[in-house]
């Protein structure tokens, strides 16, 4: 399970990170050091014979593919499956994982949409009429710096989204695109939004109040993610099993 493109605040730490597994970092010299949790550690030692201290990534997703490689020819040689589970889009974790991704499992969309060596098995849409809804409920709080709709083959913003929104979430999201949201044709996973820091739980008790079937979690100190509820990870990995 890695954290794929998470900023990390002044300490070093993910927010939102999962005790156990990936759960503190280094900021040296531009690379991101993460350090695997206990659990992890002791897995991969006693599970596929690997010692790790630390997984290196560097600035914007890039990482040692070689490492990888190596670490899923042993997970192959155990038939375990290694699967990326993520809050990004498919896209997204398609680009960071090119030349892997016809051998791992990837859950996509906090879970909503799950991938195995390359075929979709399981996917959770957003009907259009119930994405609008929450893009104007959620364009209209005051404290509400942008939002998008995160889609099978790109991402969505309204019309008038502040050019520099557009351009901070290039670095997590393919195809990202202003346009008339109600044009919109391609399948939608979950409404993502920003949020002034010091108001987003308060914002996200609110929507949760508001709309019955969905559920809004925080992914950062700022942002959150608007999916059917029920949909997280555990859920997508649920899927997973099932095939």
């Amino acid at each position: 399970h890695l954290h794929c493109g998470r900023e990390i605040n002044d300490n070093g730490i993910f927010p939102g990170g999962a005790p156990g597994l990936l759960h503190r970092c280094t900021d040296i010299k531009g690379k991101i050091q993460l350090c695997a949790g206990k659990a992890l550690r002791g897995i991969l030692q006693t599970n596929l014979g690997i010692t790790v201290s630390h997984i290196p990534l560097y600035h914007l997703g890039a990482y040692d593919k070689a490492r990888l490689d190596n670490l899923l020819d042993a997970c192959e040689a155990k038939d375990y499956v290694f699967t990326v589970a993520s809050g990004r889009a498919l896209l997204a974790l398609e680009e960071l994982f090119d030349g892997f991704v016809d051998r791992i499992a990837i859950i996509a969309e906090n879970g909503a949409l799950v991938q195995y060596k390359g075929e979709v098995l399981f996917e959770s849409k957003l009907d259009p009429k119930d994405y609008l809804e929450i893009a104007d409920t959620t364009l209209a709080l005051p404290t509400c710096e942008g939002i998008l709709l995160s889609g099978r083959r790109g991402a969505y913003a309204p019309n008038d989204a502040d050019p520099a929104y557009l351009k901070a979430m290039e670095r997590y999201y393919e195809n990202v695109m202003a346009t008339d949201l109600e044009a919109v044709t391609d399948d939608i996973f979950k409404v993502t939004a920003k949020f002034q820091g010091d108001t987003i739980m308060e914002r996200g008790d609110y929507l949760n109040t508001i709309f019955e079937d969905m559920t809004a979690v925080t992914t950062g100190f700022d942002s959150m993610d608007i999916i059917l509820k029920g949909v997280d990870k555990g859920f997508g990995l649920y899927h997973l099993c099932q095939e």
